[in-house]
């Protein structure tokens, strides 16, 4: 029992340093992969699915491996029937949500400084106690709820101690050359592009109308209100979402018996298509995509973010998001245990005995008739 207790603490302390450091690369990595102007060469959709079909195609080969091991049907990867279909809409929701979380991240960046950030992504651990309170009636205790307080403290005193340096800043010495050398037709599309932006924004017209002087200050008042701050708090409160209902999903009876890797596929191949119609549905983003490439602007950092955004969504062991302690005790509740506790043996003891003394009676009542006859 000691072993396997400082066996499963080593385990989780190694789970909380892989989130950890992965959570820390994934911001500095969002930073870096930003050009000299604090924007994206690459469309930050494009990153997302990437990662999205690294994570799909990874569950896909365990899902094949525990369909091969325990002898099931293919079937349970796709939709056979409506039912099966329907069934399956239902990792449409968190899929949309973490879409979502992933694509509110890039424009947080633009904002905020590495470091701000990651300070109030600590949020998400106050929306999602919170809304575990109200969505799955769960009661937290006065220590529970005290730490959490003390969290939300600790970030205002230090948000408020950092004063105007909160704003985003270039990183000019760490930039990269892109990964691919543009083609003709790509550099064709792009020159046409920036000349149609170049043309609609010194368009003398529109550059006088008042409406466009109110809107650059209402713009400039909003950067100032903090825009990255609320940009922030939004997705902390999308990715709690995401997690809860990622929770309700795998409470589910039906999902008990269900391959984690094959509910992950369904969840990762509805992040592809989201991913993907983001892709199609937008003129310039489709027109990029269609010229230049799914990899257009990427570099050595923005290939690392879509290495990281995947092994993040990955850990722990094949569960989604938070709902991989509800994973690890499933797993474990089904496990066949080998020595049973000390009440199960304790009840068996006093059955046993009293099966012993019902067939002592049993032989003395037989030996009675026998006699008698």
């Amino acid at each position: 029992m000691p072993c396997s207790r400082s066996r499963s603490s080593a385990y989780t302390l190694g789970l909380g340093l892989g989130f950890v450091t992965l959570g820390t690369s994934r911001i500095l990595l969002l930073k870096f992969s930003a050009n000299a102007d604090n924007k994206y060469d690459f469309l930050p959709a494009s990153a997302n699915l990437l990662a999205e079909l690294l994570k799909l195609l990874l569950c896909l080969v365990m899902s094949l491996r525990v369909i091969v091991r325990e002898g099931r049907s293919c079937r349970e990867l796709g939709c056979s029937s409506s039912s099966s279909f329907l069934r399956s809409l239902k990792w449409a929701v968190p899929a949309f949500l973490y879409f979502l979380d992933n694509l509110i991240i890039f424009y947080v960046m633009t904002y905020l400084q590495p470091a701000m950030a990651v300070l109030f992504s600590n949020f998400v651990i106050l929306t999602t106690a919170v809304l575990f309170r109200i969505v799955l009636k769960r009661r937290l205790s006065w220590v529970q709820w005290a730490a959490l307080l003390v969290l939300f403290l600790s970030i205002v005193s230090l948000t408020t101690g950092s004063g105007s340096s909160q704003n985003s800043i270039a990183v000019p010495g760490l930039r990269s050359n892109p990964h691919a050398t543009p083609s003709n037709s790509c550099r064709l599309y792009t020159q046409l592009l920036e000349q149609m932006r170049n043309s609609s924004a010194s368009a003398s017209w529109v550059s006088s109308l008042p409406g466009q002087e109110w809107r650059a200050r209402m713009l400039q008042k909003l950067r100032s209100l903090g825009v990255g701050h609320i940009l922030l708090l939004l997705q902390c409160f999308i990715s709690a979402m995401a997690n809860i209902y990622n929770e309700k999903i795998l409470k589910d009876g039906e999902q008990l018996t269900e391959s984690i890797f094959i509910q992950n596929s369904k969840l990762y191949a509805f992040g592809v298509m989201f991913n993907g119609l983001t892709l199609g549905l937008g003129s310039e983003a489709r027109g990029l995509t269609v010229h230049c490439g799914l990899l257009h602007g990427h570099n050595v950092y923005s290939l690392g973010l879509v290495l990281v955004t995947a092994l993040t969504g990955l850990l722990p062991p094949g569960s989604n998001g938070a709902a991989g302690h509800l994973y690890l005790q499933r797993q474990s509740a089904q496990r066949p245990r080998i020595l049973p506790s000390a009440g199960e043996t304790a009840g068996h003891q006093r059955r046993g005995v009293r099966e012993v003394q019902r067939g002592r009676r049993r032989t003395g009542a037989a030996g009675e008739a026998q006699h008698r006859q």
